[in-house]
């Protein structure tokens, strides 16, 4: 910044203020970047912990959407996943809690399983793609279990895609590259335990996945399209 006085003949050069473009980043509960290149830990930049184990499962960084590698759940094995320890808190209750959950994946899995983004440690896979066709919604474990969305089918393409979910206590918003795509009629909760698959395995999600973010409030439309254009 530059400040002039009237009364003398010299000016004072500040230094102008660096403000991150990362959206509602004060907001942020969990943050893995996945930017590791190598090893078994992924650092929730958040904390600052490596609360993240990789099993069956490495970084890309040949395939990345950002920084310097990506998640990579290998397609020949199906328990391949990331184990949060700590598991993350959303607040709430087991059932229900107030949260949104962002995430970019490449090359979702096909028909035949269940895919899971994000796994309760007791109940709720946060967003989750049906096992007979890709449409997404929710497992509310004892409260509806699977909950469909209304008519939001995730196409593969081979791309990569922004998803995300917002929960806000009482339902579940879907969008896809900043755009709300439909809603199931069910919140869920719980502390997140894994990411991209199930801690049983078998419903690994896409084979690849970065940027995965959480959120302690439920986002709105407006700012979901904000993390899509950053």
């Amino acid at each position: 910044a530059l400040f002039l006085d009237g009364n003398e003949s010299w000016a004072e050069i500040g230094i102008l203020k660096q403000f991150s473009n990362v959206t509602l980043e004060e907001e942020l509960i969990g943050w893995w970047k996945f930017d590791e290149v190598s090893g078994i830990n992924a650092v929730n930049s958040v904390s600052g912990e490596s609360s993240g184990t990789l099993i069956d499962s490495n970084f890309s960084s040949s395939e990345k959407k950002f920084g310097d590698s990506a998640l990579h759940l290998p397609s020949d094995e199906k328990n391949a996943r990331v184990n949060l320890n700590p598991v993350l808190d959303l607040g709430g209750t087991d059932r229900a809690a107030s949260f949104t959950i962002s995430a970019w994946f490449r090359n979702l899995y096909s028909i035949g399983a269940y895919r899971t983004l994000s796994r309760g440690e007791t109940n709720g896979n946060h967003l989750i793609v049906q096992n007979t066709s890709n449409q997404v919604g929710v497992f509310a474990h004892n409260n509806g279990d699977w909950i469909a969305s209304n008519n939001f089918n995730l196409e593969p393409d081979g791309l990569w895609h922004q998803i995300a979910v917002v929960c806000n206590s009482n339902t579940s918003k879907f969008y896809l590259d900043g755009f709300y795509q439909g809603f199931s009629d069910r919140p869920t909760g719980d502390k997140i335990k894994t990411i991209g698959n199930t801690n049983l395995g078998g419903q690994r999600f896409a084979e690849y996945i970065d940027d995965f973010r959480v959120y302690g409030i439920a986002l709105t439309d407006f700012e979901i399209e904000k993390i899509y254009r950053e």
